[in-house]
């Protein structure tokens, strides 16, 4: 009778330790996919920033040219002052300029008439390092 109590007690006890595991484990993959999403939004409103910024500018030469504007890497954590968007990301990650995101903004306007923008979200949860990239091609236009 004693093992048979044995037994099942150490059955109970890895079911129960079973359980926790697995809810610990969605708890961790909830979270990331949060993260993710929040990743997500915040590419997006930098590329509706710089959109927004292209269309308020006087001329496709300004937006270009204009050295408070896009025309370099920066944070848009309202300051223009960040560690180099470099990639592969540095480890461990600058510190964060939007809640527990880091966000560069590269912008290329190899050609006159044509700007490559490329956002990168990037964070660190449980000791890894994740990223999220957009990107968009901007033209001249309506100036």
């Amino acid at each position: 009778m004693l093992i048979e109590l044995l037994v099942s007690l150490s059955i109970v006890a890895l079911v129960l330790v079973a359980l926790t595991s697995g809810t610990v484990m969605a708890i961790r993959n909830a979270k990331f996919a949060q993260d993710l999403v929040l990743a997500n939004q915040y590419a997006q409103e930098a590329l509706e920033v710089v959109r927004k910024e292209r269309d308020q500018a006087s001329s496709w030469e300004v937006f270009i040219n204009d050295p408070d504007g896009y025309n370099e890497e920066e944070c848009l954590d309202g300051t223009e002052s960040c560690s180099p968007c470099i990639l592969p990301l540095p480890s461990p990650l600058p510190s964060a300029n939007v809640g527990i995101f880091y966000r560069c903004l590269y912008f290329d306007n190899a050609e006159a008439d044509i700007a490559a923008v490329k956002v990168l979200v990037a964070w660190s949860e449980g000791g890894k390092n994740h990223n999220v990239q957009s990107a968009t091609i901007l033209s001249k236009w309506g100036n």
